[in-house]
């Protein structure tokens, strides 16, 4: 089998580990994907794993080896196509404004901002529908100025993205960023936790009459059951923490999520 085909399956599979919490396992899968990629010369496989890690990184908090490996997937780019396509400068401008609010920088979250404006109007329908961040961005950048109305203007009603051909790489790009819920904090920020917990129910929701078609984060049922404990609803907090335990069960020791839903059902479970 073709060695860049083969890095692909890994940079999938490590994408999955990564999600159930499995860092250590994601991180081997992930080199060997590159190492894969190195051995055939294919820098669009490589590119492609330095997206992935990009955005994995960025989700764990790890700024500086996000930024890393998003500037070296746009170099790559530019490397063996000769440019760096409209589409892909939006998705870099957006994950370094999603770090740039990360980090507390909101004055430069907004330049990226603007840049990514007016890429995005550059942009053809169909680029612009798989450009999956873009919205999420600006409801982030909302919340970060107390605007949670506006959030909800944006985010409540908007249609859902179409699902484009689903390979290895539009499955990951679909799914960015990786954790979806600025609608619910929204009403978190407002104080009004019954339409929280049915935004985040809404996440979760699976069957033909879903709109939705991402994965399902592990991260949303363990903070939808923090939410159902906070209403006073003990057996519905238990279900969510123990579905989030067991989809993190081979999870990296030390994640604080693991240690505190734990906490909480045990405590809950003794009552």
């Amino acid at each position: 089998e073709y060695p860049g085909l083969k890095a692909r399956d890994f940079d999938l599979k490590g994408f999955y580990h990564n999600r159930l919490g499995d860092r250590k396992t994601c991180d081997s899968l992930l080199q060997r994907a590159e190492d894969l990629a190195g051995e055939a010369n294919d820098d669009p496989a490589r590119a492609y794993v330095h997206l992935v890690r990009a955005w994995i990184h960025y989700e764990r908090g790890e700024h500086a080896l996000s930024r890393k490996f998003i500037d070296s997937w746009i170099d790559l780019l530019k490397e063996f196509m000769g440019t760096r396509g409209r589409y892909s400068q939006a998705l870099y401008v957006l994950l370094q404004g999603f770090i740039d609010l990360d980090e507390g920088s909101v004055e430069a979250a907004k330049i990226r901002l603007e840049e990514v404006k007016q890429i995005y109007s550059e942009l053809n329908l169909r680029q612009q529908e798989r450009l999956t961040p873009y919205e999420h961005f600006l409801a982030e950048m909302m919340l970060s100025e107390g605007s949670p109305d506006e959030v909800i203007e944006l985010l409540d009603k908007s249609a859902p993205h179409m699902m484009p051909f689903p390979n290895d790489l539009n499955l990951i790009t679909y799914n960015l960023p990786f954790l979806k819920d600025a609608l619910p904090r929204a009403y978190m920020q407002k104080g009004d936790l019954d339409r929280a917990v049915s935004a985040y129910e809404r996440l979760i929701a699976t069957g033909t009459e879903t709109r939705r078609k991402q994965l399902i984060h592990p991260r949303i049922h363990y903070r939808l059951a923090k939410l159902y404990e906070q209403k006073g609803w003990a057996g519905k907090a238990v279900e969510h923490y123990t579905k989030f335990l067991d989809l993190w069960k081979d999870a990296d020791p030390g994640l604080p999520e693991v240690a505190d839903a734990r906490t909480r059902l045990a405590h809950l479970q003794n009552r």
